[in-house]
């Protein structure tokens, strides 16, 4: 074993011995001396955090736990764009979600912030998206860009993977088909399946 190899773990062997924290800065700055001193407290800050957080988000399981539970709820979802901030809000919802159904799995509240305010966050969360449906409508009613998808029940060409599905089953040309009007006539959109003279014909039906 190396001398530096050595020294973590007396460290370590310190910690565990409930050695204050000056004392690990001090240990801290024999084992790494050159740079400002201020840089070790910082780490020490960030250290505290990130330990008292990941038990309120992970403990009694993976430490990275509650982002794989995320991304495996959200890759549930193909279509979902995370350009939309609908979606994001939704991210930022989906980490309070989560960490309140781990805490009444685990049976514990949190040590940085309790279930109750959690719950709070998701409640305005869920308001904050109502908002922003609310507005991408009104910018899609005035200005006939992006928001939410028609309100007939067909499909939307905004999701991918239509590929296969016929132009008639959706509503409209997606938007990076319309941006590319000298395409060849016989040209065809992978997204939605409209052929140039679909969009062409789209355009003039809604102006």
């Amino acid at each position: 074993m190396d001398s530096s190899n050595k020294d973590l773990l007396d460290a370590s062997d310190a910690i565990e011995s409930n050695v204050t924290e000056e004392a690990i800065v001090d240990i801290l700055q024999e084992l790494f001396p050159h740079g400002d001193s201020l840089f070790l407290d910082l780490t020490l800050s960030e250290l505290k955090g990130y330990s008292a957080k990941n038990y309120d988000y992970a403990a009694g399981g993976d430490a990275n736990g509650n982002f794989f539970r995320v991304s495996s709820i959200l890759g549930l979802y193909p279509g979902l764009k995370l350009s939309d901030p609908r979606v994001v809000a939704f991210v930022y919802l989906m980490k309070q979600v989560d960490n309140v159904l781990w805490s009444f799995s685990r049976g514990f509240e949190g040590k940085v912030e309790d279930i109750d305010p959690r719950l709070f966050d998701v409640g305005v969360y869920v308001k904050i998206i109502r908002i922003l449906h609310q507005r991408l409508k009104e910018k899609e009613n005035q200005s006939g860009e992006w928001g939410d998808p028609p309100v007939s029940g067909r499909l939307s060409c905004a999701k991918p993977n239509l590929s296969n599905v016929p132009h008639s089953e959706v509503d409209r040309p997606c938007a990076e088909c319309i941006e590319i009007l000298d395409a060849d006539p016989s040209w065809s959109c992978n997204t939605c399946g409209f052929t140039m003279l679909d969009i062409r014909e789209y355009l003039g039906d809604s102006e």
